[in-house]
C-alpha cells in the first residue's frame, strides 16, 4: 500500500484527497509495526500479567496523545510520523514483559518475521521498478493493476523460493489442525 497509495487514493477517493497520500504511506510503517506486536497485550492477559498490561496501556495513553500534540504542528504528516515514532517506544516495555512471560528472547521473534520482511522489501523494489518502467501516459488503474500483479507475483516467488521449508511446515501444521477437527 505504501508504494501504491498515490494510485489508490486517486482512483478510490479522487484527486481532492491527494493530501492524504503521504500520511497514508507513513502509516503503512505503523501498520507493519502494529501487526508484528498485536498479540502482546493478549499474551500478557492470558499469562495473568494484568498489572503489567495495565501499566503498558497507561504509558501508551500518556505518550501517544503527547506525541500527536507535538506532531500536529506539522499537520497530518506530523501526526503520522508521531504515531510511527511513539508507537514503538510505548510498545517496547510490552515486548520485554511479554517475552519474559513466555520465556523467549527477541531473536526467534525476529527470525519468524524475517521471511515476510525480506519478501516485502524485494516486493517493494520490484513494484517501484515496474512503476518506473511504465509509460507516463499509462492510466492510474493500469499502473495500479500492474503494481498489484507485480507485488503478488514477487512476494509469492520470494517466499516459495527462499523459504520453501517454512511454507511446508506451515502447510503441514494446517493439515494437522484440519485432521484433528
Amino acid at each position: 500500500m505504501a508504494v501504491t497509495s498515490d494510485l489508490v487514493v486517486a482512483i478510490v477517493l479522487g484527486p481532492q484527497w491527494e493530501a492524504v497520500v503521504t500520511p497514508l504511506q507513513i502509516l503503512c510503517i505503523y501498520g507493519a509495526l502494529y501487526s508484528s506486536q498485536a498479540l502482546f497485550g493478549h499474551v500478557l492477559l492470558w499469562t495473568g500479567r494484568f498489572r503489567a498490561n495495565m501499566w503498558c496501556n497507561v504509558l501508551a495513553a500518556i505518550v501517544l496523545p503527547a506525541a500527536f500534540y507535538v506532531g500536529a504542528r506539522w499537520g497530518l504528516v506530523g501526526i503520522a510520523w508521531a504515531w510511527v515514532v511513539a508507537f514503538p517506544l510505548v510498545t517496547l516495555p510490552n515486548l520485554v514483559v511479554t517475552f519474559r512471560a513466555v520465556a523467549i528472547n527477541v531473536w526467534p521473534w525476529i527470525g519468524a518475521c524475517a521471511p515476510s520482511l525480506l519478501a516485502c522489501m524485494i516486493m517493494v523494489v520490484a513494484v517501484l521498478l515496474v512503476r518506473a518502467m511504465l509509460p507516463a501516459s499509462a492510466s492510474p488503474p493500469i499502473c495500479l493493476a500492474a503494481s498489484i500483479a507485480t507485488g503478488v507475483f514477487v512476494y509469492s516467488l520470494m517466499l516459495a523460493s527462499l523459504f520453501r521449508g517454512r511454507l511446508k511446515q506451515m502447510a503441514g501444521f494446517l493439515r494437522s489442525i484440519r485432521a484433528q477437527s
